[in-house]
């Protein structure tokens, strides 16, 4: 069991460092974005708002689709 423990440890661990690279690059990317499609501040924000909402919804709709393929099997 403890070794399993360790594993997940280590999976939430990396899932975090991707987030953070992702959410890292964004940031470096967002000047050239915002010169590339002639945005303002404004608009900018809300391209970057639009990236950021979209996640949470895109989080549970997999749970859903998980719950609904993973029905009747026991856990």
């Amino acid at each position: 069991m403890p070794r399993i423990r360790w594993a997940m440890i280590l999976m939430c661990f990396l899932a975090n460092v991707i987030n953070f690279i992702d959410r890292a690059n964004l940031a470096i990317a967002a000047p050239s974005i915002r010169a590339d499609l002639g945005l303002d501040a404004v608009g900018m924000g809300l391209v970057l708002s639009a990236f950021v909402t979209s996640r949470p919804n895109l989080g549970f709709a997999s749970r859903a689709m998980w719950r609904e393929m993973t029905r009747g099997v026991a856990h």
